[in-house]
């Protein structure tokens, strides 16, 4: 009577995974050639599943988990990291030189006037009135005149009401970031407001 061998499961299921590694193993060093081949004739461009230097990444699952493949001597197959942005953080140290009611014939504030200098051109410069930002239309530049640039920022009545959401009878603060560089530097003044636009103030 014939006698037939039957290996354990183990037995098996290691030459399962044993087979697949093999299988991997070939696939891995296939992609490899083939993306240094294609690499050198500047076929591949970079995609979701390139590399910038004309490889490639493989990953597959197995027996034992996860498998990452890398080709073109680069880690590959994991989320790209985002680079790290840092803000610069403002610092007080603008100098607002003058701040200045204009009011009507009758009395009435007609507009509010912010200005302040520097020896360089600012490359951003932004205003708000109690956190509420202030168009940027309303920020002029002139000069230089004997080296120096001076920025203006007016607000009419009706835009300061609007941004404050009252015809009157508020106090506020005003203040003007500039970006010079890698620095930013802000100043601040405070802008009063009587009833109606009468007795309005800025210190």
């Amino acid at each position: 009577m014939d006698k037939t061998t039957q290996l354990p499961e183990s037995a098996i299921a290691a030459k399962e995974r044993n087979r697949f590694r093999l299988t991997l193993a070939l696939i891995i060093v296939a992609a490899f050639v083939l993306s240094m081949l294609a690499g050198w004739l500047g076929l591949v461009k970079p995609s979701a599943a390139t590399l910038s230097n004309g490889g490639f990444c493989i990953m597959a699952t197995g027996y034992d988990g996860e498998f990452t493949g890398k080709a073109g001597a680069k880690n590959c197959g994991s989320a790209e990291v985002p680079p790290v942005v840092t803000h610069p953080v403002p610092k007080p140290n603008l100098t607002i030189t003058g701040c200045t009611i204009t009011n009507n014939g009758l009395g009435i504030l007609a507009s509010a006037r912010l200005t302040w200098t520097s020896a360089q051109p600012y490359s951003a410069v932004s205003g708000t009135i109690d956190g509420r930002e202030i168009p940027g239309s309303e920020i002029t530049t002139t000069g230089p005149t004997a080296g120096t640039y001076t920025y203006t920022m007016t607000l009419s009545k009706t835009q300061l009401d609007t941004l404050m959401g009252k015809t009157g009878g508020y106090s506020a603060s005003l203040r003007v970031d500039a970006r010079l560089g890698d620095e930013v530097s802000y100043g601040t003044r405070s802008l009063t407001v009587g009833a109606n636009g009468f007795g309005s103030a800025c210190s």
